[in-house]
């Protein structure tokens, strides 16, 4: 059966031939391909979010050790969530996101990890110490890449963001 050829608009060549990829056209636009991952996968998760407080000042303070320090609280945070099943998607700055089953898991997580990071906090230098805030949050992601996007990480970073902000944490 025979149908139009899917190369853009006004183009009334037929072809048995079925398309190479999905293409979309807008009047006057070149094609685009669709970039989407294969492995797109959208799903209600639990998130854990961290972010380093002050992570400006404590980098303006010394740079190598803010970094270690930052990086050594979320390697053992990365751990506590393994150990409460769950995954780290990812850390990127002064941030993770972790994603687990059980908002009890995550909460347990959260308390496990802040007792042990405040044993750290009494060895450290408290100019660069990196002191770490934690919210959860139930929404709708997509996972790709192993990463998390989508509107309930975005959502959850904003509340947890505004509440730390009003209660100035």
């Amino acid at each position: 059966m025979a149908r139009r050829d899917e190369r853009g608009p006004g183009n009334d060549k037929m072809s048995d031939a079925a398309p190479e990829s999905k293409v979309s056209y807008l009047p006057g636009a070149r094609p685009v391909q669709s970039d989407e991952p294969a492995s797109l996968t959208t799903t209600l998760a639990v998130l854990l979010h961290a972010d380093v407080v002050d992570s400006t000042r404590i980098v303006q303070v010394d740079e190598r050790v803010a970094h270690r320090g930052m990086r050594d609280a979320f390697e053992r945070l990365a751990r506590t969530v393994a150990e409460h099943d769950g995954q780290t998607r990812e850390i990127r700055g002064d941030a993770l996101v972790a994603q687990l089953h059980r908002a009890s898991d995550a909460i347990i997580a959260a308390i496990a990890f802040q007792s042990e990071h405040a044993t750290h906090a009494k060895v450290s230098d408290a100019s660069v110490f990196a002191h770490v805030r934690i919210g959860i949050a139930l929404g709708e992601v997509v996972i790709a890449d192993d990463t998390v996007t989508g509107a309930g990480i975005v959502l959850a970073t904003a509340r947890y963001a505004y509440l730390a902000s009003r209660l100035a944490v």
